[in-house]
């Protein structure tokens, strides 16, 4: 295969270049596979979100969102949906709120 070598940028200077809020209400991240890069040195003390979700997040991103106050309240076929500790009680549904690292691939 072909190498490309491409110039990339972090979360973080895309979020200030665009004057992103403190609180952002959703986000949701898919990068096939790279959740976990995104997000390993993402300032969660400068930035946070009321909800996430998260394309088959890693054990180590879960281990990351947890230790930065997201509670996985949802597993969806491919999916996970955190919600930040913070905002838990304004939720309007039953969230399964119980920790679990999601399944592998199976394909």
């Amino acid at each position: 295969a072909e190498i490309l070598l491409m110039e990339t940028t972090t979360l973080e200077n895309e979020f200030e270049k665009y004057c992103a809020p403190s609180l952002i209400d959703f986000f949701s991240l898919d990068v096939e596979g790279s959740e976990y890069l995104v997000l390993k040195s993402f300032p969660f003390d400068k930035y946070q979100f009321r909800c996430l979700a998260i394309e088959r997040p890693t054990p180590a991103l879960d281990i990351l969102l947890d230790t930065n106050g997201y509670v996985q309240v949802k597993h969806l076929k491919h999916d996970v949906i955190y919600v930040h500790r913070d905002f838990l009680k304004d939720m309007n549904f039953k969230p399964n709120t119980f920790f679990m690292f999601t399944p592998l691939k199976d394909w």
